[in-house]
């Protein structure tokens, strides 16, 4: 956005005259006399001056231009900025969410190792068939892999918001 800035201030100054310090045949003068010689000096001033009102159009198209940069440059700088400030909220969302599934997850996992608890128990005490405890072990197992899930999803998610906030990597 500053470059695109910059572009438009100087094709806006096409707008004024330009004095150059040349002679009449355009070398750089070595002397100062034949700087300011009634020739030299009309022939310069009077082209410099005329040049801007001749081009007025060619310079407005190029102001123009610069300007319609201008604003596309600002125009990709705010969709950045938009989609930097949507990851950063959807990495929050998703932090968030993923660590109320953790809790309950958690809370899940342990209300099932409490039913397995209780259903070798009622086993061992001759109440229930080996069936059960298979079963029981089956949804601990079950549980605790989704646990395992849940714990890399709110992990990843850190990360993510961590990159999304804009986090530095180490190279």
């Amino acid at each position: 956005m500053v470059a695109a800035n910059a572009d438009v201030g100087q094709a806006k100054s096409a707008y004024f005259p330009s004095l150059r310090l040349t002679t009449s045949l355009g070398r750089e003068s070595r002397m100062l006399e034949d700087l300011f010689s009634p020739a030299s000096l009309l022939w310069n001033v009077a082209s410099s001056l005329a040049q801007p009102v001749f081009r007025a159009g060619a310079v407005g198209a190029v102001v123009e231009g610069s300007e319609a940069r201008k604003r596309q440059a600002v125009g990709q700088y705010v969709q950045t900025v938009q989609n930097a400030f949507r990851d950063v909220h959807d990495s929050l969302n998703n932090a968030a969410s993923n660590a109320e599934i953790d809790v309950s997850t958690q809370s899940r996992l342990s209300a099932v190792r409490e039913t397995y608890r209780l259903s070798n128990l009622r086993y061992q005490s001759g109440y229930s068939a080996y069936v059960e405890v298979l079963n029981a072990q089956r949804d601990l197992m079950q549980a605790e892999i989704a646990a395992i899930d849940s714990q890399r999803a709110k992990l990843s998610s850190g990360v993510a918001l961590y990159k999304a906030v804009g986090g530095g990597w180490g190279q």
